[in-house]
């Protein structure tokens, strides 16, 4: 399924509906990296949620949690503890889809790091 496929009205629901939603924290709704360039073409919506993240950047695929802090029809900026590397490709998992992405971008944050990342597909569940 393509991202053009999935109407914004069902990515909100998706990712903001309260009775999935998992992690409340106070993170930031922006990277704490003043320099990064703003180049939104599309709304973005702030979030809060818990995902599984998979890389197989360097070497062996690795797995850890994010927390997605806002969604686009072909983005969302994600919040790890480790950095993934850019260009990598990554598939972020709900238990109400899937979205593999592409890592456009690593920033610094002050308890982790956020990434930008191109949404190539969904997979609805």
């Amino acid at each position: 399924m393509g991202v053009d496929d999935i109407p914004m009205e069902l990515i909100q629901e998706i990712i903001t509906n309260p009775t999935t939603a998992v992690l409340e924290t106070n993170w930031p709704v922006s990277s704490d990296d003043d320099r990064a360039p703003q180049r939104r073409i599309e709304p973005r919506i702030p979030t809060n949620r818990l995902a599984a993240v998979y890389s197989t950047g360097s070497g062996d695929p690795q797995r850890m949690f994010c927390n997605i802090l806002d969604v686009s029809p072909r983005g969302m900026r994600v919040r790890t503890a480790r950095p993934l590397t850019t260009g990598t490709q990554v598939r972020v998992t709900l238990r109400e889809v899937s979205a593999i992405a592409k890592v456009c971008y690593c920033n610094r944050a002050s308890d982790g790091f956020d990434h930008g990342l191109q949404i190539q597909e969904l997979e609805k569940h």
